[in-house]
């Protein structure tokens, strides 16, 4: 055998007996062509984390991971979640804005009439709505005064009529307007201090805002914190 087929022999059988061993040794980065690897020539779960130490969004093939390679729990929100967020928060605000609504119905509001005050107080406005005021006093005598007012101006006033029974000396009628109602004037609403009143009343502006009411009125209630009573329900139409 001449001297190179031996040497060629011996080569060969070094590599049958330590290739890999000598591969491992000889093969570095710096023989392997940048992204040339696949994952099919990688063993299966091979990689780890120490050995993957370094590496950065270069060296990862494009949408090559999906949402099962990633710890949701370690993402921050994204600009989009934060957009949900203020949506979240519009739809909250559009619900409160409904239930506010929900209050009106067919352009009408209700509100509660609820005067109870002892003797000697300051006159009170206990209802404000569609340009008219109610305002009660209880005197020191114990009687209950309430009276009416309108912030409407514009020619030919307003319009104001209660009526009802009262019974002062046995049950009686009562009925009073004014079809001239303007601002600076006070209609009475219990006329000569009716007691023990069941009644109704009606207002509308020349604006269109309408309020009608019923309501019942007492004056010197004894054994109560309160002396004068004025109660009932009262609804506003808007225009």
């Amino acid at each position: 055998m001449g001297r190179a087929a031996l040497i060629l022999a011996v080569v060969a059988v070094m590599g049958i007996w330590g290739g890999p061993a000598i591969a491992a040794k000889l093969i570095t980065g710096k023989e392997v062509k940048d992204r040339s690897l696949t994952g099919k020539d990688l063993k299966s779960n091979s990689v780890t984390g120490r050995v993957a130490a370094g590496l950065s969004g270069r060296d990862i093939l494009s949408d090559s991971i999906d949402g099962t390679d990633v710890l949701e729990s370690s993402l921050a929100p994204v600009p989009n979640a934060r957009n949900a967020d203020n949506a979240n928060a519009a739809d909250r605000a559009d619900l409160a804005t409904r239930a506010e609504r929900a209050d009106a119905v067919n352009g009408t509001r209700p509100y509660q009439l609820d005067y109870a005050k002892p003797v000697n107080g300051e006159a009170t406005t206990f209802f404000d709505a569609g340009g008219l005021k109610l305002r009660g006093r209880c005197t020191g005598a114990g009687l209950l005064s309430v009276t009416a007012s309108t912030s409407t101006a514009a020619a030919g006033g307003g319009w104001v009529r209660v009526w009802g029974s009262t019974r002062n000396q046995g049950p009686q009628p009562f009925h009073q307007e004014d079809d001239d109602f303007r601002p600076g004037e006070e209609f009475n609403v219990l006329a000569g201090g009716d007691d023990n009143v069941g009644g109704s009343l009606a207002y509308t502006g020349p604006d269109g805002f309408t309020v009608t009411a019923s309501f019942l009125a007492e004056s010197g209630v004894a054994g109560r914190p309160y002396a004068c009573l004025f109660a009932g329900t009262a609804i506003l139409a808007s225009p």
